[in-house]
């Protein structure tokens, strides 16, 4: 009977094989400075695909008067601080686009429905008219979105943002016609406030990165190995000097209170920079009239 290999010694025979087709390397050397997975960011659990804040600007000293304002917003003085009051409106050209899509998607859908569904002499609720409305509910919800999106807009001049900064609490209230939410934060002496922007990945995020290595050809056949833990190399826009000026006019930027012991107090979502360099300023010197 012939002799049959135990499985210790498949392995070393596998382990023979192996160290034969690679060589064995260095573990402290990397002449062909491969990016490993170990060094890479994705590796340590960091999320490539979104982007960390970025700074925009800085405000630590108070002025010695308060700002002029020449922003939308309504800033009130109060008997101990302010208040910061900002009024929606309607945009001619999302609410023009708004009322369009209705007219040509919600006109059509409603004719189509009138005439496979709704039309006199129509034989209704049998399998043919069940399958019509199910096909056209698809195009129903699409309608529905389009008119929940045309009513938010109609209420935006109806949809107030108010905060006030006095020497107890910063509060921010949200509503509607009057009915909102309301939070509140304690206020704390302030030591700085900055502007944050949240970049949206450039193109080259989209496109299939090669490892940033040149490898020669003994070293190619190995670096297959690694092709699939090779890290994705995904840009971001720095902001500020590359912001577009629509960018700029646009309610894309946080303005983020901190205290003097390092403290994230409260950010203020959906700001511009013109009315980030008329907010902050406003807060310090009243915070510094506070204090």
């Amino acid at each position: 009977m012939p002799d049959h290999d135990s499985p210790a010694d498949e392995e070393i025979l596998d382990s023979e094989r192996f160290d034969s087709e690679f060589p064995e390397h260095d573990s402290t050397e990397n002449p062909d400075n491969i990016a490993y997975a170990r060094d890479t960011p994705a590796s340590t659990g960091e999320n490539l695909s979104t982007p960390a804040p970025v700074l925009i600007k800085t405000w630590r000293e108070a002025p010695a008067t308060c700002p002029v304002n020449t922003t939308r917003w309504k800033i009130t003085s109060l008997d101990d601080g302010m208040r910061f009051a900002f009024r929606g409106r309607w945009t001619l050209q999302g609410l023009a686009m708004l009322i369009l899509f209705n007219l040509i998607w919600n006109g059509g859908i409603s004719v189509v429905a009138w005439e496979a569904l709704l039309k006199p002499g129509v034989q209704k609720f049998d399998f043919d008219w069940f399958s019509t409305a199910a096909f056209m509910s698809i195009f129903l919800l699409f309608g529905l979105l389009f008119l929940v999106l045309l009513i938010l807009e109609l209420m935006e001049p109806f949809h107030t943002r108010v905060w006030t900064y006095d020497s107890v609490l910063v509060t921010c209230r949200i509503a509607w016609f009057g009915i909102g939410w309301s939070w509140a934060y304690p206020r704390q002496p302030l030591e700085r406030i900055e502007v944050h922007h949240h970049p949206k990945p450039d193109s080259a995020g989209k496109t299939k990165a090669r490892p940033n290595v040149e490898i020669d050809h003994e070293s190619r056949q190995s670096s297959r190995l690694l092709k699939s833990t090779a890290p994705r190399k995904i840009t971001f826009r720095k902001a500020g000097a590359e912001l577009k000026p629509y960018e700029k006019a646009s309610r894309i930027f946080t303005l983020v209170l901190f205290s003097r012991s390092g403290e994230r107090i409260c950010q203020w979502d959906g700001v511009t920079l013109e009315e980030c360099e008329v907010l902050a300023p406003t807060l310090l010197y009243i915070d510094r009239q506070l204090a």
